[in-house]
């Protein structure tokens, strides 16, 4: 069986570009473990090029990916390119699973079903949820 498809959203260029890189590369590892098959748009932080894209050029390119995806994955903090990735998932039938720390994310897939984390049941949109809640 091939593995599910994954794509992680999260911030990248706001806040500490450091800690957005180990977050994403963390829970890479840790979905990756479990069995994804992850696309980690994280890693275009290490492109010595990266800056000279403009914002809309990098979600031109990532959004195909959000699409074509089994599960997004949304990391914790303040990011518009993550919430269009969410809100994309969403318009394309993507089940979107929000995480609030990699610690959640974590125990999460060790204490859960496969199918339950592919599938959350009833909140499918957690990520809109916490956002109506907010605002």
């Amino acid at each position: 069986m091939p593995r599910p498809r994954v794509y992680i959203a999260g911030p990248i260029t706001l806040g500490s570009k450091n800690y957005n890189l180990y977050q994403f590369m963390q829970a890479h590892e840790i979905l990756m473990d479990f069995g994804f098959a992850v696309f980690n748009p994280g890693l275009t932080a290490l492109l010595p090029w990266e800056r000279d894209k403009y914002h809309e050029e990098w979600l031109d390119c990532c959004l195909p990916w959000v699409e074509s995806a089994d599960l997004l994955v949304r990391l914790p903090g303040r990011s518009k390119g993550a919430d269009m990735e969410v809100d994309h998932a969403i318009k394309h039938g993507v089940p979107v699973r929000t995480f609030d720390s990699l610690e959640a994310l974590d125990s999460s897939i060790w204490d859960g079903d496969f199918d339950e984390f592919l599938n959350p049941p009833a909140r499918v949109n957690q990520h809109q949820d916490s956002q109506e809640a907010e605002g």
